[in-house]
């Protein structure tokens, strides 16, 4: 499904098959979509349909310059399990969309489980620009069968954050201009975008990876608000200490594998439960920060250093 409109509701629909929501707007943020209640089921099940061999990627709700967003109450389910090729896939994606809110969603089996990919992720709101993403009470998991990564693949449940950092998955690129102005580029459109405010919000959410990458990432020139998240990151065992040899963290031979890595000017992180990492919480900023009532496995690092007091006794 593809559309085009200053306003567009989408709701209580059921799809399987080689369709997609693919949705292009005009950039006005008096633009407004909603997509609630949907079933969105076995979406994909080749990557050699024409709309992903036109992208370059497998995106099941695919969103580009849509001034406010709510996607909430959806489920998808089965999706682009096709093992081969290595084609993306992405369960949402938002593209230069202004104010998103994705909420009470389920994204379960994105992707084939035990193939690799291109960088992927079951949720991925990319800029520039957005001024705010609230990512809400949603299930993620790239597999409810499989519990321990087989391949080399860079899944994300959840990736807030550039688009070049997430790669070139998403069929546009971003050019810096002057002033904080950027132009995406891709085969279809050519946006000149401002960077955006970049505050963003993740709460509630249970985020399950199979991953070389961290199983969430909020990357932003902004705020992040990270709160009452369940994180469980599982990695392939060649990444675990005893397949590694001498290697150590910060070498080339050392995957530096993080479950949650927040990289924002301001960070909030608390009451989390966060396994599966050598180092379970890495946030990148030194300052202004607040680390409070998290549960994890193992290290928690702020600013390149392990978490001290006042801190440290404050999380577990």
């Amino acid at each position: 499904m593809a559309a085009r409109s200053p306003a567009t509701a989408l709701s209580g629909s059921a799809a399987s098959g080689s369709s997609c929501v693919r949705i292009l707007g005009r950039g006005n943020s008096a633009q407004h979509l909603r997509i609630a209640g949907n079933q969105l089921l076995g979406l994909i099940p080749s990557v050699a349909n024409p709309d992903v061999v036109l992208l370059n990627v497998a995106v099941g709700v695919l969103l580009t310059a849509v001034g406010l967003v709510e996607i909430e109450g959806n489920v998808i389910k089965d999706f682009g399990l096709d093992t081969t090729g290595n084609i993306s896939r992405t369960g949402i994606g938002l593209i230069a969309c202004n104010s998103v809110r994705v909420a009470g969603n389920q994204l379960i089996n994105i992707g084939p489980a035990s193939v690799t990919f291109g960088p992927s992720a079951g949720i991925a709101v990319t800029g520039p620009p957005f001024d705010r993403a609230e990512v809400v009470d949603n299930i993620i998991r790239r597999s409810d069968s499989v519990t321990q990564a087989t391949d080399s693949t860079i899944w994300r449940a959840l990736y807030i954050g550039p688009l070049a950092t997430f790669g070139e998955s998403t069929g546009f690129s971003a050019v810096p201009l002057a002033n904080n102005q950027f132009v995406l580029v891709s085969s279809a459109a050519v946006l000149f975008v401002n960077e955006g405010q970049q505050l963003a919000t993740a709460h509630g959410n249970f985020m399950e990876a199979l991953s070389i990458a961290p199983a969430a990432e909020v990357s932003t020139t902004g705020s992040c608000i990270f709160t009452n998240n369940q994180v469980a990151l599982h990695a392939p065992s060649f990444f675990e200490p005893s397949q590694l040899g001498n290697a150590r963290e910060g070498s080339v031979f050392f995957p530096g594998r993080t479950a949650v890595l927040l990289a924002s000017q301001s960070v909030i992180a608390s009451n989390n439960i966060v396994t599966g990492g050598f180092m379970d919480l890495d946030i990148a900023q030194s300052s202004p920060f607040t680390v409070l009532g998290n549960i994890t496995g193992n290290q928690i690092r702020v600013g390149g250093v392990a978490l001290t007091t006042p801190w440290s006794p404050l999380n577990t």
